[in-house]
């Protein structure tokens, strides 16, 4: 997974490394970006503690666990998630699950199924659900209370949180959902082949019982939710 659309647009911006993953820098810059601008505008206009206003900005929780939680959890989940993946798609391979006359066929899966990770209509698709969930949401929001102005408006602290911490949430939040579909996609399409399955394998199901793990790849992807 390490190689889908946003990771190339992040390299291209000098934001992801040339070697290795970076999933450590990139969790804590994106949990710093979301959250610290909305700090610092309730600090300074005295919306952090509650001095003057009846629902401070650490009152709702919500929203620090959204960006120093939630959306590191996001990021650092495509570690484990390369892992659990690559590993079964390794025990498939050399358990013999897979006979020598299915091998091209297995390897072609694979290939077809990374080049349909690394397409990019699939995330342009996401950004513009989450374009249009943030358009579309009022600013009279639950749990914007703290950072509301005269007549009606959102202070930037509000503002910061409606516009950038909570769409960055979101779309992480639905990459996640394509990265399960693409993994279902691949799991049905190995289905489909001809296994050497054996039906008195001491795992009780026939020598899959490796797949046990697979559900670990998106551990963390339901935790942040």
């Amino acid at each position: 997974m390490v190689e889908d659309a946003p990771y190339r647009w992040l390299r291209s911006l000098g934001l992801n490394p040339r070697q290795g993953q970076g999933l450590v820098q990139r969790a804590i810059g994106l949990a710093l970006f979301a959250w610290l601008p909305i700090v610092i505008w309730a600090w300074f206009h005295n919306r952090l503690l509650g001095i003057s206003v009846p629902e401070p900005l650490l009152a709702h929780y919500g929203i620090s666990v959204t960006c120093l939680v939630a959306i590191p959890l996001l990021i650092l989940g495509e570690g484990v998630a390369r892992r659990v993946v690559e590993r079964t798609v390794f025990q498939f391979a050399c358990s013999g699950l897979v006979v020598e006359g299915q091998l091209d066929r297995f390897r072609s899966i694979l290939k077809s199924t990374a080049r349909l990770r690394d397409h990019s209509l699939p995330w342009v698709l996401v950004l513009g659900v989450v374009a249009a969930i943030t358009l579309t949401t009022p600013t009279s929001l639950d749990g914007l209370n703290w950072a509301a102005e005269g007549g009606g408006r959102l202070g930037f602290g509000g503002a910061w949180f409606l516009y950038v911490a909570r769409p960055i949430y979101i779309a992480l939040l639905l990459g996640w959902g394509w990265r399960l579909l693409l993994v279902g996609l691949l799991c049905w399409r190995i289905a489909r082949l001809d296994l050497s399955l054996v039906p008195t394998h001491p795992d009780r199901v026939c020598g899959l019982g490796f797949l046990e793990v697979l559900p670990e790849a998106f551990s963390l992807w339901a935790l942040a939710m």
